[in-house]
């Protein structure tokens, strides 16, 4: 928490985790201000995962801020984005860690929606348990329960763990009732209303019981039974979860001793994650598709990071995109963004696409054909001294009407060639009129043989 990175450009800014396994991942980001920057101005902003809202983050002077989620990997990375959200607020981050879990861990949790961390305690103890003794570099906070008794487990080792894996620290403590006919009650704030929630809770007997000692409880959730019943053993970590229904304001939890126990209800640590909205896949691969080749063939875009479409509030510098689902990019507005080279041919094939401006670049070549022949797309590549509109090409009406006149003059040409070389010559024979009509033929001598009678 030491450091920390600022983003100052982009509207969106993010970090691509390799996540090689399709399993769940507890990801983690941390923020810690510490007035870096002098201004005494803590910032907010979002936190995304993939194309999806995580959270709102609102950092303070002094606290760190931690926020946590688990996740199922979507493909061979995990895409961890801040986002502007006020124009004077600038995004920072002061750590992220990714870590895999195993197969069998919160099997329970749908992998449609990532699942926010709420709470994550442990109960009879002090200290904030943690690495190593959590081998995932989870963190165990101490939750006060002064109406509880503390009781430690009479060992060190557990000979069976919980699926979904808890430190052996975080089990060895833990509290009881205090008597055998009372209830364990527990309240889990929330800020508003929450989702859907993932509720664990992990007991242990910390002693070897006689024949005639029995210690078994029931739990409720805001009142209801989701046929939670326990009976701990020894050395042996036991875990009950459930997905519960969404809490109002503050989830509270009832373990109550059942009929036949003489021994009070006990409990060692519990987690409480609240589920996301359903997870969405991202924007149009297509789309995706040529904004890469975009990005590769201009060193000013190698910012864009992330989704380009989503969350809809984060969309890319430059990019406008329609509420598809999923979107589709239908504006490109990179006009002054100092791009050079030749304009990519296949921004004329976007499908969606419908303005384009590359007006005041330092572009060159020809504007493609792809993008002159589009008549869905306006484009605009105005203040381009190099850049030259790519020759009509001619329709097909006049190809053939061309074709033909060429066809014609050929014709006269060939038959005027014939007339005046080739053609075959014959002698005219005329008969000698009477007198009257001989200054006729005498005219005419300059173009017949006469022959006179």
């Amino acid at each position: 928490m030491g450091t920390l990175r600022s983003f100052r450009n982009q509207n969106k800014n993010c970090y691509l985790l390799p996540s090689p396994s399709k399993v769940k991942y507890l990801i983690r980001a941390g923020f810690y201000y510490g007035n870096y920057d002098g201004v005494g101005k803590p910032p907010t902003f979002d936190l995304m995962i993939d194309a999806n809202k995580w959270v709102t983050v609102v950092t303070s002077m002094e606290n760190p801020i931690l926020e946590e989620a688990i996740y199922a990997a979507k493909g061979d990375t995990i895409s961890i984005c801040l986002a502007r959200t006020q124009a004077d607020q600038i995004p920072f981050i002061s750590s992220v860690e990714a870590m895999p879990l195993t197969e069998t861990m919160y099997g329970k949790m749908n992998r449609n929606y990532a699942w926010f961390l709420n709470y994550r305690v442990h109960f009879g103890g002090t200290d904030v348990i943690g690495y190593p003794d959590d081998e995932y570099n989870r963190m165990w906070n101490p939750f006060p329960t002064p109406s509880l008794r503390t009781i430690i487990a009479n060992f060190t080792e557990l000979t069976g763990n919980c699926a979904d894996d808890p430190p052996v620290a975080a089990i060895l403590h833990a509290v009881e009732a205090t008597n055998n006919t009372s209830s364990i009650s527990l309240s889990f704030n929330f800020t508003g209303t929450s989702r859907s929630n993932y509720l664990a809770l992990y007991f242990t007997e910390v002693g070897q019981l006689g024949a005639d000692r029995r210690r078994a409880f029931n739990i409720t959730i805001d009142g209801r039974d989701y046929g939670l019943t326990v009976a701990p053993r020894y050395q042996i970590c036991d875990e009950v979860n459930a997905t519960t229904d969404p809490a109002v304001g503050v989830m509270n939890i009832s373990i109550s001793p059942l009929e036949d126990s003489n021994l009070p209800p006990v409990i060692s640590a519990a987690e409480v994650y609240t589920a996301s909205p359903t997870l969405v896949e991202g924007s149009h691969q297509a789309d995706l598709d040529g904004l890469e080749t975009l990005k590769n063939a201009f060193n000013q875009l190698q910012a864009w990071t992330g989704d380009p479409c989503l969350p809809n509030n984060t969309v890319w510098e430059w990019l406008g995109c329609n509420a598809d689902d999923p979107p589709r990019v239908t504006s490109l507005y990179m006009d002054g963004n100092h791009l050079g080279g030749e304009i990519p041919d296949f921004l004329g094939s976007l499908p969606n696409l419908r303005q384009l401006n590359l007006a005041y670049n330092n572009l060159e070549g020809f504007v493609p054909r792809s993008l002159t022949s589009n008549k869905n797309i306006r484009y605009n590549v105005t203040g381009n001294p190099s850049l030259e509109q790519q020759p009509k090409a001619e329709g097909k009406g006049k190809k053939v009407l061309n074709a033909l006149w060429s066809l014609v003059l050929l014709g006269l040409i060939g038959y005027g060639v014939w007339w005046c070389c080739c053609r075959p010559r014959r002698d005219v024979v005329l008969v000698a009129p009477p007198p009257q009509q001989q200054s006729t033929m005498i005219h005419m001598e300059t173009r017949a043989t006469v022959v006179t009678g």
